[in-house]
């Protein structure tokens, strides 16, 4: 099962671009996790979220009036649906993934989740000044945590420098 976990790095169009014609190359139409304002990215793109995940639900409302489709609202503030090791310093980004995780998919790529402070956000132009602090969290939670290493490829980034890039033979290796 594939899955596309969708963040709001500043390349976010051409990374999901991207990822998207290497999962269509297998044939697969992946199931989508968008999380927080890159299911604005999507829109613009003509794609939708299946699932639109946030540590951030208080923001849901007010972005909802921007989209003209009803994505799935998942609020990963519940520890519970955390990685082993990952603490208060997670990403929502880092959650879309928890979240394919847990819903059983065995081949999820990031898009957009470059968790480097000098990957802006597509549209912010404000420096992530937790980036570091967020990367750092997400690697503990990869040492911990062995079916991110199997599961897991990233199109850009410190994420991408940790996990590898997702390519054909990556995709077709069984889990």
């Amino acid at each position: 099962m594939y899955a596309l976990a969708v963040g709001s790095g500043r390349h976010v169009k051409e990374e999901v671009k991207q990822a998207l014609s290497l999962l269509l190359s297998r044939g697969s139409s992946p199931s989508i996790y968008a999380a927080n304002q890159s299911v604005f990215a999507l829109e613009e793109m003509g794609l939708y979220a299946d699932y639109w995940i946030s540590l951030h639900p208080e923001n849901f409302d007010e972005w909802q009036k921007q989209l003209t489709y009803w994505p799935q609202r998942v609020d990963m503030t519940d520890k519970r649906c955390c990685f082993n090791g990952l603490d208060d310093h997670a990403s929502s980004g880092a959650m879309c993934v928890r979240k394919a995780l847990m819903d059983g998919h065995t081949k999820i790529i990031m898009a957009g989740i470059p968790m480097d402070a000098h990957h802006l956000h597509f549209n912010d132009t404000k420096l992530w000044t937790t980036a570091n602090t967020v990367f750092t969290s997400f690697v503990m939670a990869v040492n911990l945590n062995p079916e991110l290493d199997r599961c897991v490829r990233s199109m850009s980034g410190l994420t991408r420098e940790l996990l590898g890039e997702p390519t054909l033979e990556w995709l077709t290796t069984f889990n």
